[in-house]
């Protein structure tokens, strides 16, 4: 699972009734569905926090794009300006730096007034700035095509942060970052603007109390472990199928299985004698393998089939 702005859901600050569930903006495939969503009418007096709940569909997640829970991707360049090249517009790094691993969240904590706060964002990348304000009530308005007109989201605690941002950055991970570590202490999300230079944030402790218990912690990768299920004895010129059972593996996944037959899905089908193999690659490019022999029925010089292969 993971969080993400309400407003970034099928319908705003209310639980989606779409069973098509969140798709990627670029790509469109499938994500996942909402799983929690506080409901809060026009009318409603506030929520604490500008998020929703979304479980992954790890079948039909977008291809080529794992997901890995408690870490940030870190950019190759953190920057607190618009433009660090002085061109007049506004330029953001986006490049993932590959000889750096990302970061980690290790705890969570309430922003501090005055205290320096990064975010990482899909649009602006890695920025950072002062928090101005913490915890003060804001009413923010969104367009709401569910409901065809404006609805003010009001909120009794957002923590206001002068770092850049831009459109679609919301859900980005906001935190307390000391220079050189590769461990961070996340705060909150991005999930509106109060200027060019002025991100709003839900903080996290608020996020729990609409939410529920979260932990986001980032936790060492389980290993893959892999069983083939199916049959280790078959009757002659009879197709059988085979299941590669992968337990802790993060998706993509690839299979590949070798000997007796070989295929690139995860259930293979055929006829099988000998030794059936399979190499499990899951999205963090770490891997299992299991293998089983197979062998036919009965003796090869009887002159009636096994009693089974009837």
């Amino acid at each position: 699972m993971f969080v993400t702005g309400s407003h970034c859901t099928n319908k705003i600050f209310a639980l989606d009734d779409d069973p098509d569930g969140i798709f990627q903006p670029v790509g469109g495939e499938l994500v996942g569905l909402e799983f929690r969503d506080r409901w809060c009418d026009p009318d409603c007096d506030s929520r604490n926090a500008d998020a929703a709940l979304i479980h992954i569909n790890r079948t039909r997640v977008w291809s080529g794009v794992g997901f890995a829970p408690g870490l940030i991707a870190r950019t190759l360049m953190r920057q607190n300006e618009c433009d660090p090249q002085g061109s007049g517009n506004c330029i953001f790094h986006l490049r993932i730096d590959p000889a750096r691993v990302p970061l980690r969240i290790v705890h969570t904590r309430d922003a501090i007034r005055n205290e320096v706060l990064d975010k990482v964002g899909s649009k602006s990348g890695w920025t950072y700035g002062e928090v101005s304000s913490t915890c003060s009530d804001r009413g923010i308005p969104y367009p709401s095509p569910p409901l065809d007109r404006e609805v003010e989201g009001r909120f009794t605690c957002v923590d206001v942060v002068e770092y850049y941002h831009g459109g679609g950055d919301s859900g980005g991970p906001v935190f307390s970052y000391d220079d050189g570590r590769d461990d961070v202490t996340l705060t909150g999300i991005h999930f509106a603007t109060g200027g060019s230079g002025t991100g709003y944030v839900s903080p996290f402790s608020r996020i729990k109390m609409d939410l529920g218990e979260l932990d986001p912690s980032w936790r060492p990768w389980p290993d893959v472990e892999v069983t083939i299920s199916g049959p280790t004895e078959v009757c002659p010129d009879v197709e059988y199928r085979w299941v590669a059972n992968d337990k802790g593996a993060y998706h993509p996944t690839e299979y590949a299985w070798s000997g007796a037959l070989t295929g690139d899905e995860m259930v293979i089908e055929g006829r099988a004698v000998g030794w059936l193999k399979v190499l499990v690659t899951d999205g963090r490019d770490m891997s299992g393998q299991d293998s089983i022999y197979v062998r036919v029925l009965g003796n090869p010089d009887d002159v009636l089939p096994h009693p089974d292969c009837d």
